[in-house]
């Protein structure tokens, strides 16, 4: 099974040693030749649905992915960067598995992180996948920031990686920008921004 890999910059908001983010930037653009770099996450869209994958790993501070399919709700069919994955349309999505690896100090008490609304068990699409459009969904919570343990790097077909300024701390954006932008060997983007409603 394929792997799209996912990756948004505010996935290292609360860190303040970046090595291991600049690392980890350089690990993703070399498992593959098939790689896109956006300003907002759901301008990844169309790099994700002709990749040919079958299963999208997005490494994030936020899911993501909304319960637009449950008709009970009336939430999240609006397409943005918190609502990207539920648009994603693998060859055969049902037959998809999405995996979101978020940081280890998110707190799941105050769900934080979550982009689904309302935050209900029956509307959450990770205890619920049918109201997201998915076969398999699940979310792992990574300890110490190191998702690479989980990656299985040869399976890697495609490589997204989202800049995400307005989800990014005031205190380490320009940090963080500053250190991907070396890594990834590309000029800094600003253009977009994400259009919440």
């Amino acid at each position: 099974m394929s792997i799209y890999l996912s990756i948004d910059l505010d996935y290292w908001n609360k860190l303040r040693d970046y090595s291991h983010m600049v690392w980890f930037l350089k690990k993703a653009i070399q498992s593959t030749n098939n790689i896109k770099i956006v300003d907002s996450h759901e301008e990844l869209i169309k790099h994700v649905n002709n990749s040919g994958c079958e299963r999208l790993i997005n490494v994030d501070y936020h899911s993501d992915i909304s319960n637009r399919y449950d008709t009970r709700f009336d939430y999240g069919d609006v397409f943005n960067c918190g609502t990207w994955v539920s648009f994603v349309k693998f060859g055969i999505k049902k037959q998809g598995q999405y995996t979101w690896m978020m940081p280890y100090a998110l707190d799941w008490a105050k769900t934080e992180g979550y982009c689904h609304s309302p935050a209900d068990k029956s509307a959450n699409p990770f205890v619920n996948p049918k109201v997201s459009g998915w076969l398999k969904t699940n979310q792992i919570s990574i300890n110490e920031h190191y998702p690479e343990k989980l990656i299985e790097w040869d399976k890697i077909g495609g490589v997204g990686i989202a800049f995400s300024y307005e989800w990014l701390d005031n205190k380490t954006e320009d940090e963080i920008v500053k250190r991907a932008v070396v890594a990834l060997k590309t000029k800094p983007l600003k253009n977009n921004r994400c259009k919440l409603h």
